[in-house]
């Protein structure tokens, strides 16, 4: 037995417009228009009212305004922390280290995908990309690692894993769970998708690893000089970055000066202030291990019992609290007191930047999925809750009975 629901013309429309996202995805194109345009579409098939539906447009990007706002919130105090470590080149520091352990390429190429995965979950894959790629890249080449290798570890444990689990900042889980509706936690979409992340690219690494070890070769520092030398006149940030966008955004969070060898890297580094070396170094103690305690707090209550379980935006909120507290002392390090003031207000203001050019995008295509929600339909086309179709739960019970136990 299963309970019957009518289904009409604006679950068909809605059904019809998620298909055509997923198509357009397959296509590698951009989703905005035909999320557009299918809000437009399902909103005048529930009521038959062109200016209704117009007015749904912007309401729908509005309601998911409101509601992924606090997500834009941590990646701009994430990225202001991220600008104000770079003027201590305390980024450069966390992640130096790790070009000395690089001994072969075997080793180069894991190695290059947990720092690209470690560092990508707390500052996400597009500002992260380009701080390992300077650092890290040309270490690993040299250590025998072919160029392709290394771009596909970053690729798959900074875009692929990091970012479809983001289980630190909780764009992604948070997004779902909202389109899902109240019945959905982002907690528990945020836990899944961090185990499938870690299964399917762990799988996708070893085989990346299987097809590339037949090309690592024996370390030596002229394979750099070969490969320096093949992308002379190329510009590597937009090559590495891949689309327009995607390189203006992280252009804004990297360094403009080389970082490709120690001596560049030596050099970067002694840009700091003599005075300000000690709280460089310090930071780069501090930021990773501020992180990994909040990390802890997260995972703690989900294998002890008696802890506070950070539920809802509470994780999110604490991210942001301790990304901002430790951006203002870094700045205070790096600038002073009274330069600090204006200094703070800076880097916040370019973190909002980057945060809507990262993900300005991503609300007119949550506000047509919205619309798919009972919850935030009501607030889209300005109606009680319980008067607003739950497009997509109601697909899902009358056709879950087709589906086999």
């Amino acid at each position: 037995m299963h309970q019957t629901v009518e289904i009409g013309l604006a679950h068909w429309v809605y059904l019809l417009g998620v298909a055509v996202i997923v198509l357009t995805m397959i296509m590698r194109a951009n989703v905005v228009v035909p999320s557009i345009i299918g809000t437009f579409l399902v909103i005048l098939a529930i009521t038959g009212s062109p200016v209704t539906a117009l007015g749904g447009i912007f309401s729908a990007s509005l309601v998911a305004a409101k509601e992924l706002f606090n997500i834009f919130l941590v990646i701009a105090f994430m990225t202001a922390l991220l600008n104000a470590l770079k003027s201590l080149r305390s980024d450069v520091r966390m992640v130096e280290p790790f070009r000395v352990v690089m001994k072969n390429g075997h080793s180069a190429y894991f190695i290059l995908a947990g720092i690209t995965y470690v560092i990508s979950l707390f500052f996400w894959p597009t500002p992260a990309v380009p701080l390992v790629s300077a650092i890290l890249l040309p270490a690993a080449i040299a250590a025998g690692l072919p160029p392709l290798a290394g771009a596909m570890a970053i690729a798959i444990a900074g875009q692929g894993m990091a970012l479809s689990s983001d289980y630190v900042i909780g764009v992604a889980p948070g997004i779902s769970a909202k389109a899902a509706g109240a019945a959905v936690s982002a907690a528990v979409v945020a836990d899944r998708a961090l185990i499938l992340s870690i299964i399917t690219g762990g799988i996708a690494l070893t085989l990346a690893y299987l097809s590339m070890r037949r090309h690592i070769v024996p370390a030596s520092g002229a394979l750099l000089d070969r490969w320096q030398a093949r992308a002379t006149g190329v510009d590597t940030a937009v090559e590495a970055t891949g689309t327009f966008d995607k390189a203006e955004i992280a252009r804004g969070t990297s360094h403009e000066e080389p970082l490709d060898t120690d001596a560049n890297i030596e050099r970067s580094l002694a840009m700091v202030a003599q005075r300000r070396v000690k709280w460089s170094k310090f930071f780069a103690v501090l930021t990773p291990l501020a992180f990994a305690c909040v990390v802890t707090l997260m995972v703690l209550p989900k294998i002890s019992s008696g802890m506070v379980d950070l539920k809802g935006g509470a994780a999110a909120a604490l991210v942001g609290g301790v990304a901002a507290v430790l951006m203002m002392l870094a700045t205070l390090a790096a600038e002073g007191p009274r330069k600090m003031l204006d200094t703070c207000p800076e880097h916040i203001t370019d973190g909002f930047v980057f945060a809507f050019k990262a993900m300005g995008s991503v609300l007119p295509i949550a506000g047509f999925f919205f619309v798919g929600a009972g919850e935030t339909a009501a607030q889209i086309l300005g109606v009680d809750t319980g008067r607003a179709p739950s497009l997509l739960f109601e697909l899902i019970q009358a056709y879950q009975h087709m589906i086999p136990d």
